[in-house]
């Protein structure tokens, strides 16, 4: 699919890269394609007593190729606002490109910032206002929304996650392998134990192959030896990152073929046309397709091909007599054709196809009024309030007029069609395909839910084990404290020689001697580690041995997800305002960097 956007609007387009090392992340392109602005109409929008003359002009080309809005002239509007001398002549142009897109997110946005600019705070709030209706009415946006949110989350929790197994696993597996040794004979824990163990993790392995397997077999064998409170923050994360695999799952959809073609209907409602757009919609889609015969129509009425347009749309009433979305059509044309009475005939099949839809008795209405039927006509019009008062209301306020002349409203692509594109089948990609063997699954063997399911399971069992038999690691030498060894010691933190060096109780000098040494050595080498920690993990380091704290949580989770950030904005721009092709990378490089300096400077203090 082009990246070219519909008509000029600048409209979030997903794709996915493969990115070294084995990390799919997602990016959301930005594409414009703007008509050039006529002269006439430039001149029109300069000149304030010529407003009504252009909302004329603008109402006759809506009325002449049937649309609703018109992104490519909207977009002509807002690039001669950009280079405007001053923001007063930019005020100028903005009207017209309001007038051309009244849906368009992307006009009221360029208004807001423009009326702020004039300190107009009465247009200001007004587009503020369109701003947030029309962006939450944008089927395009309601999709890339979730999608970047949830792919930059997946992305913070897979590192969340592997910064706190990365930190965590060397200093408590050693504890689980004490006590795993503990379950053989005395006379087999020299070799019988690592043997075992590396035979249980082959045969894992060789059914579930891949990173996800082995990542999520270390994180449960520590699991019951970790403290509480980092349980649950490292099952959250964990969670999140297998949940990645469905958002990739959902991803590939929108960038193989039913996003494709979903796609190209939303460029479509936005009042994109051309030839391009028309090949690109005769590569997607089949000629016996209702979506095909659907589109043929609007486009060739777009390039002003009446018949061609009538012809395709009876096409599909051919194949779907009841659709009354195609009725509306064949109905609008033969009114550009001069025959209200066909038109008039189509309609009342098409109230009758969908007697819930308010335009198609409100344009009936206008018909019966052109034949001077006025009865019906109310009768119509009645039937359409009765529906939807307020989508007629807000119609009529952005409804061309041309004086003299009675319009049809022409009818939106429905949402719904938009939308139903994603639920195709579709073959997997190669690249998903790759992923998910990297990851472990093949052919969708195991979904994600199922996963996440383990991983509560698992970790809920963790969270209510009975610990007071299990080793635990003295916090001053680094040794292990056997609760097999020492029942009933004397400290729960400290084994007994360090509880005794602590306490001054009597200790020969030789072995006071060996004692500090070992304290010592310990003390270097568990420093050493943190600092490491601490550099390349900012806030999961400090949850070696101990709490942590909310503070490093907060660090933690930050620089997770400024990593993500900056990740998607380096490789691929990740924009901040689906209008705006600006990811700020230097700016999640700068949290980052500020995140590395917090976590060094205050090194062992938290």
């Amino acid at each position: 699919m082009s990246h070219k956007a519909a008509g000029g609007a600048k409209i979030n387009r997903i794709r996915l890269n493969w990115l070294k090392p084995a990390l799919v992340m997602a990016a959301l392109f930005l594409g414009a394609n703007a008509l050039a602005l006529p002269a006439e109409w430039k001149r029109l929008a300069e000149d304030p007593g010529d407003e009504a003359k252009l909302a004329l002009a603008i109402s006759h080309e809506k009325v002449r190729g049937g649309f609703s809005d018109m992104v490519p002239l909207a977009n002509a509007f807002l690039e001669e606002a950009k280079s405007a001398p001053s923001p007063e002549i930019a005020a100028k142009y903005l009207k017209g490109a309001v007038l051309c897109a009244p849906s368009e997110p992307l006009v009221h946005a360029a208004t807001l910032k423009n009326a702020v600019a004039l300190s107009d705070w009465d247009t200001a709030f007004r587009s503020g206002k369109h701003l947030f209706d029309t962006l939450w009415s944008d089927p395009w946006f309601l999709i890339a929304l979730p999608v970047r949110l949830s792919l930059a989350f997946c992305l913070a929790g897979t590192i969340a996650a592997a910064g706190f197994l990365i930190t965590l696993f060397p200093y408590y597996f050693s504890i689980f392998f004490h006590d795993y040794r503990d379950l053989f004979p005395v006379r087999f824990r020299r070799y019988l134990p690592n043997a075992s163990l590396a035979l249980g993790v082959s045969v894992v392995l060789a059914f579930v192959p891949g990173i996800l397997a082995l990542f999520l077999l270390a994180a449960f064998l520590i699991a019951v030896y970790l403290p509480r409170k980092i349980l649950v923050l490292f099952t959250a994360v964990l969670v999140v990152s297998v949940l990645s695999l469905s958002v990739l799952n959902y991803t590939a959809r929108l960038t193989g073929a039913p996003g494709e073609r979903s796609f190209l209907l939303y460029r479509v409602s936005k009042g994109d046309f051309g030839s391009d757009l028309e090949r690109e919609v005769a590569a997607a889609f089949s000629e016996n397709e209702s979506e095909r015969m659907l589109l043929d129509s609007i486009l060739a009425r777009r390039r002003g091909d009446l018949d061609s347009a009538l012809q395709s749309a009876r096409f599909l009433l051919i194949k779907e007599p009841e659709n009354d979305l195609a009725l509306m059509y064949v109905g609008n044309i033969l009114h550009r054709q001069k025959d209200p009475v066909g038109a008039i005939g189509v309609y009342e099949e098409a109230v009758k196809a969908a007697p819930d839809n308010w335009m198609a008795f409100y344009n009936l209405s206008m018909l019966y009024t052109l034949r001077l039927n006025l009865v019906n006509s109310q009768t119509a019009m009645q039937a359409a309030e009765a529906l939807d008062a307020r989508a007629m209301q807000k119609y009529e306020i952005s409804a061309p007029v041309i004086p003299g002349e009675i319009n049809l409203a022409e009818p939106h692509l429905p949402v719904s069609l938009i939308y139903s594109q994603l639920s195709r089948p579709v073959e997997t990609s190669g690249w998903l395909s790759d992923a998910w063997r990297l990851f472990g699954v093949s052919k969708f063997k195991f979904t994600p839910y199922y996963l996440a399911g383990l991983i509560l399971v698992v970790m809920g069992l963790a969270w209510g084990a009975n610990r007071s038999r299990l080793s635990v690691r003295c916090i001053s030498c680094g040794s292990i404290k056997c609760q097999k060894c020492h029942p009933r010691g004397r400290s729960p933190l400290l084994c007994d020689a360090c509880w005794s060096l602590k306490n001054a109780s009597n200790m020969d000098e030789t072995n006071l001697k060996r004692r500090r040494e070992a304290v010592q050595a310990w003390t270097r080498k568990f420093s050493r580690f943190r600092k490491a920690g601490s550099i390349l993990f900012p806030g999961f380091s400090r949850f070696i041995a101990e709490g942590g704290g909310v503070f490093n949580v907060i660090l933690g989770l930050v620089w997770a997800f400024s990593l993500a950030w900056f990740l998607f904005s380096l490789f691929a721009p990740l924009p901040v305002y689906f209008y705006g092709a600006a990811s700020f990378p230097w700016g999640a490089f700068v949290i980052l960097t500020l995140c590395h300096v917090i976590s060094i400077r205050t090194g062992e203090r938290l």
